[in-house]
């Protein structure tokens, strides 16, 4: 899978797997993986991760309740606090929740095993900001597969417009702009979606930040054809600014 993927990193499009270089180690598995195309209206996107069973004890949801969750943010900055994610959301069941969902949002997303959803960072908190999940993402495929959550899809530039709070969302498509992309892994709770926090124990399960950045727009155009592609090979397991606990709200 990792091989097939690692095609035309650099190239025809951008690409960041962590640990770095564990695509080329017979030693390493590739937990976390990103890639993506710009284009004028939008990004086409790919996102996997190995499931973790880091949960907190004192959230008391049982291992059967539980899904897992990729989530990858764009910052502007190295550190975990004011920035735009998207999270893959899935199990490795295919049945529906059976629980009743807290709002009409949740309900029309349980009928299948697993979403892509927009949220915000804060310091310390991730909310889910439903109006811009609808609005921004194009739902490819979500599920596992090869012992890996996956999912694709498209981010739609021109939804931004149509969503309550624009500023908890970046214009992903702003020239100006240079993002550092995060990446964390966890389990959410498989009846509302809402993620448990992340590791912050050393190890396999820390999130993972680049060094570099990428611009994804210039002001002449989006893609490759205006700008070139990264394979982002400089990255870290950084130590977050605090917890970041992760809500279900419609907007905050």
């Amino acid at each position: 899978m990792v091989l097939d993927i690692i095609q035309g990193c650099g190239t025809t499009k951008g690409c960041f797997i962590a640990p770095p270089n564990c695509e080329n180690s017979p030693n390493l598995v590739c937990t976390s993986i990103f890639t993506w195309t710009a284009q004028n209206d939008g990004i086409q996107f790919f996102i996997a991760g190995t499931p973790t069973n880091y949960a907190p004890e004192e959230n008391g949801v049982p291992v059967s309740d539980l899904y897992y969750y990729v989530a990858v943010a764009f910052s502007l900055d190295e550190f975990m606090g004011a920035d735009t994610v998207i999270t893959c959301i899935t199990g490795n069941d295919v049945s529906p929740p059976t629980s009743s969902s807290i709002n009409t949002n949740l309900t029309k997303r349980n009928q299948k095993p697993g979403n892509i959803l927009v949220s915000w960072n804060d310091a310390f908190n991730n909310y889910i900001i439903f109006d811009a999940s609808d609005s921004i993402i194009r739902v490819g495929n979500v599920g596992m597969q090869n012992s890996r959550i996956y999912c694709n899809g498209f981010w739609n530039f021109s939804g931004r417009k149509n969503i309550r709070y624009p500023e908890r969302t970046y214009d992903l498509s702003s020239p100006n702009m240079k993002w550092h992309i995060l990446v964390a892994r966890g389990t959410a709770n498989r009846n509302t979606y809402a993620l448990n926090g992340h590791s912050i124990v050393d190890g396999e399960s820390f999130p993972w930040t680049t060094r570099d950045t990428i611009n994804l727009c210039t002001r002449n155009g989006c893609g490759e054809n205006f700008i070139p592609y990264k394979y982002l090979k400089s990255a870290y397991q950084a130590y977050p600014l605090g917890i970041v606990t992760h809500k279900v709200a419609v907007s905050h």
